[in-house]
């Protein structure tokens, strides 16, 4: 299946790119979102970057985000003892 062209207004349409433009850096921004929220402890954030509806598909979990979310804030603690441990292994604490 070929890569489906992205759907930019027209460009005399100054009102509707302005607002195209917004959502892109909207878009953008949320990779960062979900990482500041990992990296903070704050599921809050993590959570407001998905949609309510959303499932998680492909994953250890599979199902509605929510109990995916909840899973990753149990096991966290695990990921940083590992990571911890890690760093002392290689020297980089």
């Amino acid at each position: 299946m070929p890569l489906p062209e992205p759907r930019i207004p027209p460009k005399e349409d100054l009102e509707a790119n302005v607002r195209w433009l917004r959502d892109v850096e909207l878009v953008k921004a949320l990779p960062q979102r979900y990482a500041y929220g990992i990296d903070e402890k704050d599921f809050h954030v993590v959570r407001s970057v998905f949609h309510p509806e959303c499932r998680v598909v492909g994953t250890v979990h599979e199902g509605e985000i929510g109990a995916y979310l909840e899973v990753i804030q149990r096991r966290l603690p695990l990921w940083e003892i590992l990571e911890t441990n890690a760093k002392r292994c290689f020297g980089l604490s």
